[in-house]
């Protein structure tokens, strides 16, 4: 089992995320509910938010409160990205409330 991380570092993961990615991601996932494409920027965020998720996974045999960012930021990228390819995969006629109301 790796060494005990440092607890100022977890904390400052979480901060960042809880801060910075979370709100970020949330509108990425409104956007996408809303069935729209993800956009290069869109992806950017999405990158940062996996690699904070890997980086708490380290840490989740010694804090609960970095398993719990894993899991959450885990879900959301799994979430979105199936939202998104799924938009992706939508026939271009259908957009916003058609799409919505064919039930894609």
């Amino acid at each position: 089992m790796p060494p005990e991380p440092d607890p100022c570092a977890i904390r400052s993961l979480i901060a960042r995320f809880e801060r910075q990615r979370l709100p970020r991601v949330l509108a990425i996932k409104a956007k996408v509910f809303r069935s729209s494409v993800l956009e290069p920027s869109d992806h950017a965020v999405l990158d940062a938010l996996l690699a904070d998720a890997l980086q708490a996974r380290r840490y989740c045999a010694h804090d609960t409160d970095a398993a719990a960012l894993y899991r959450r930021a885990a879900a959301l990228y799994l979430e979105i990205m199936r939202r998104a390819l799924h938009n992706e995969q939508r026939p271009s006629g259908l957009t916003g409330l058609a799409a919505n109301a064919s039930g894609l």
